[in-house]
């Protein structure tokens, strides 16, 4: 038996409703799951000796127990990626294979030649406050905050050796729980400078 051409539409589009509430129904239902925060930061790193320069992005995902951190080529090619629980580190180079683990002051300390540790600089990003008590006396900071928020919008960092930037272009709380979880067994434990190579 033939159908109309009537018919065979109104099946049709029959069909498509009841997919697409099908559809709904099935994938539409919000999770119960955790917040998160969520921060965007652009950076740029002179080094006054003029040898050397770097420019990237920060992502940076943290919940009230632990971060991760990474850091993104001008291309948004993922360098980087740290996961952190307080000060301590794991450290990943995921193109090269190779991982190492310690603490966040050591790792700033060798790639930009500061005394900080991560809950100062976590706390200088996200609510412009200056840290106290650190160990190198020439280290500077300027902060200009948004005028809406009254949070920071651009933080300068200096010394004798280095001039870094740090824009915080988006800050954001997302639905969803974050995966710390990281299988190590294809990488190689390295040594820190080992891991930092990006050739």
């Amino acid at each position: 038996m033939k159908l109309s051409n009537r018919k065979f539409i109104g099946i049709l589009i029959f069909a498509l409703l009841t997919f697409q509430y099908c559809s709904s129904f099935r994938y539409d239902v919000t999770p119960d799951t955790e917040d998160f925060q969520y921060s965007r930061v652009k950076m740029k790193v002179y080094y006054k000796n003029g040898k050397n320069k770097q420019s990237g992005k920060v992502l940076l995902k943290y919940d009230d127990n632990r971060t991760k951190m990474l850091f993104l080529s001008p291309f948004n090619q993922v360098l980087l990626e740290l996961i952190m629980s307080g000060e301590n580190l794991l450290l990943i180079n995921s193109k090269s294979k190779k991982y190492w683990k310690g603490d966040f002051k050591s790792f700033l300390k060798i790639v930009w030649n500061i005394d900080l540790e991560f809950e100062q600089l976590k706390l200088l990003l996200l609510e412009g406050i200056e840290p106290k008590n650190i160990g190198d006396e020439h280290l500077k900071f300027n902060i200009e905050k948004n005028k809406d928020s009254a949070k920071p919008k651009i933080i300068k960092i200096t010394n004798e050796d280095i001039f870094i930037k740090l824009k915080v272009i988006s800050k954001k709380v997302r639905k969803g729980k974050l995966n710390f979880n990281k299988d190590l067994s294809n990488l190689q434990k390295s040594d820190i400078n080992d891991v930092l190579r990006n050739d």
